[in-house]
């Protein structure tokens, strides 16, 4: 390729160190990080198809080594190969174990400030991919929490349609954060909309919808307040 000219990509290294690991040739596949015509931008992806390499056929201690050497130069390892290197041979058979794994890394996502949701939906849509598994109340929850964080109302009805293709049953808490959510990302008229199917009985649920509209019906109402004023005075 490099002969007749064909742009190598970073696609192409990425696959070359697939190929090489599916047919069991570790030691190629980790020459290929070392060709001087990766570009510097693509040089953590391509690294982490080789950590995901290495970690899946069963050389932690060197995926391991290569995610401290990415980490250490600033870079961030990709969604997949980040599975692949919590997934060890004792979970990866075990949906219950790599379940309790997948809710305690959305747990983490969600309580970081501030949180990194373009990463969370990639790991989500990676377990979905690579791994099959049906998505849990816990790790939807999370989700949710950090689309409320990132005032994100996209990737808020993402999650929620993920309820009811997973089949999950919404509790009054699920249906506090949408509200939350809804709110949050600046679609007041569905929030008051769904206030409808949450149960007004329990004076905490009233005292939370209470403080979501103060945090973000009348802070988004002065600030524009303010704006106007401050339009009128020029």
């Amino acid at each position: 390729m490099k002969r007749i000219g064909v742009p190598v990509t970073k696609h192409i290294f990425m696959a070359q160190i697939n190929a090489y690991a599916a047919c069991g040739q570790i030691e190629k596949a980790k020459q290929v990080v070392l060709d001087k015509m990766i570009h510097v931008c693509s040089i953590t992806e391509i690294k982490s198809v080789l950590v995901s390499a290495l970690a899946l056929n069963g050389m932690m201690p060197n995926a391991l080594n290569l995610y401290k050497e990415i980490k250490k130069n600033g870079g961030t390892l990709e969604p997949k190969a980040a599975i692949a290197l919590i997934l060890n041979d004792k979970l990866h058979t075990d949906d219950l174990a790599m379940e309790a794994v997948f809710d305690e890394i959305f747990c983490v996502i969600a309580e970081k400030q501030p949180n990194d949701l373009r990463l969370a939906m990639a790991l989500f849509q990676a377990i979905k991919d690579e791994f099959g598994l049906t998505s849990s109340h816990k790790i939807l929850d999370f989700l949710l929490t950090s689309c409320v964080n990132a005032k994100d109302l996209q990737n808020s009805l993402l999650i929620w349609s993920e309820y009811q293709a997973a089949s999950l049953r919404f509790n009054v808490l699920t249906f506090l954060r949408m509200h939350q959510a809804l709110l949050a990302s600046g679609d007041p008229k569905s929030a008051k909309s769904l206030l409808t199917k949450i149960p007004m009985d329990d004076p905490h649920v009233r005292c939370i919808i209470k403080a979501c509209q103060k945090t973000y019906v009348q802070s988004s109402s002065m600030t524009k307040t303010k704006k106007q004023k401050m339009k009128n005075k020029t």
